[in-house]
């Protein structure tokens, strides 16, 4: 059996909804890209989201012990105010019941950078 490629398609999507007060407000798009195989299929997936926040881009967090007169305050780390995620994605569906699948996200603004990578083996029975 020959591979038989088809067609990407495009689609528009946020993988993350934006948090709640946080005020950012995302635009994406995502790719997914399907290759049948004389051993099985293989999906390859891409994903782009740009956020802009609109809102105070430091989280803080007043806070007090509780029986304590004194409180303090807790800075999280700088957000940026613009913001990029990408991320892509392979599948390997070697039978209905096995899927070996790896992808990349990564998040970046003038203030940080935030990488993750995940490898995983599903299997039905």
């Amino acid at each position: 059996m020959a591979a038989s490629p088809r067609p990407a398609r495009a689609r528009s999507t946020s993988p993350e909804p934006p948090r709640a007060g946080r005020g950012s407000t995302p635009a994406s798009a995502s790719l997914s890209h399907v290759i049948l195989t004389e051993s099985g299929k293989v999906t390859l997936d891409g994903r782009a989201v740009w956020e802009h926040a609109f809102a105070d881009v430091v989280p803080s967090q007043s806070l007090a012990f509780a029986g304590s007169p004194t409180g303090f305050e807790v800075l999280g780390p700088d957000a940026g105010r613009d913001r990029s995620r990408l991320g892509a994605g392979a599948s390997f569906g070697a039978t209905e019941d096995l899927t070996i699948r790896a992808s990349y996200d990564g998040v970046f603004s003038d203030s940080q950078q935030n990488h993750t990578a995940s490898v995983g083996l599903s299997v039905k029975f």
